[in-house]
Formats: structure tokens, sequence, C-alpha cells
């Protein structure tokens, strides 16, 4: 697991470093939607509840801005995709903060998708289910074999066909 976030993290900065230091700015969570393709399926309370009790510590601020993308116009103004960031957008929604910061990207469906990969992967509390599916998603993303992935992540041939095993298991 720690080759997988040193990976994911080293992927991350990489992919932060395309986009450049755009400035943090400050949306209205009402204009921010989350993502459908989140690697993280499945989120649970008391995660909400550590980032909320976390948000408090810091004086009710929110230490690590949300990366967005805009999504098209719609009758209602602009609107944002969040590609990174669900867990703290949910977490100040329950805080009842109108406001949260973010860096605002423009960014094509497979980058976003890979982005938003790679920093769930450099997360030490997904569930085994997220990290299969997420590992699964990155795979067709980046039109990899199993063995590449297994490879990439520094694991034996035999921890990826676990993965692939957990993530073609049916939904529940």
């Amino acid at each position: 697991m720690a080759s997988i976030i040193t990976q994911g993290q080293e992927n991350v900065e990489k992919l932060s470093a395309t986009f450049g230091g755009a400035p943090i700015t400050e949306i209205a969570t009402d204009y921010l939607s989350a993502s459908i393709n989140n690697p993280r399926r499945h989120i649970s309370h008391g995660s909400i509840q550590d980032m909320v009790n976390g948000i408090e510590k810091a004086g009710g601020e929110i230490l690590q801005p949300l990366l967005v993308r805009p999504i098209p116009i719609n009758t209602q103004g602009q609107r944002y995709e969040v590609i990174c960031g669900n867990r703290r957008l949910l977490a100040a929604r329950q805080l009842g903060l109108p406001m949260v910061p973010v860096r605002v990207r423009e960014m094509d469906d497979e980058t976003a998708a890979r982005f938003a990969l790679w920093e769930n992967l450099s997360r030490e509390d997904l569930s085994p289910m997220d990290l299969a599916e997420s590992i699964n998603d990155l795979r067709r993303v980046e039109r990899l074999s199993w063995d590449q992935i297994a490879e990439r992540f520094g694991f034996s041939r035999q921890w990826g066909w676990k993965q692939q095993r957990l993530a073609e298991l049916p939904s529940v």
C-alpha cells in the first residue's frame, strides 16, 4: 500500500506541475457539483465528520483548496465540477460554509479522470473496493493491462489479479 501512496503522490505532483500554479479563489458551494466519476464511491458519515472536525479545528477554514473545472453554462450561470476535494465540499456544506477555496482548471474528461484517480490513490483511507475500482478505472483510462498496473505500482502480478477480481465483483 505504501508503494501505491508514494506513486500516487508523485503523479499528483506531476499533474499539478502540468497545470501550473493557478490562483486560489473562492466559489460558492451552490455552484459546485460532485463529479459522477469520483473514484471514492463509498464515503462514510464518519469520514465526513472527521473532515468537519478538522475544518472546525482550523478555525472554520478549508486549508487545501478543491480542484474544479468549469462545466457548460446553462440558464442558471456558471457551474463547476469538483475533480479533487469532494469530501471537503461535503464537510463545508455540513458546516454551512457558503464559500470554499478552489483552483479552477480547464481540462478534458480524460485528464480530469486521471487527476482524480491519482489524487485518491495517494490517500491512505481508501476502502479495498474503492482502491480496486479506482485502479480499474485508471487501467481503462490509460489503457493498461493488469500486469502493467501491478508493475507501475511495484506489486506482483498476483496483486494485480486480486485487484482485478475485486473490481469485477458485482455492486451491491
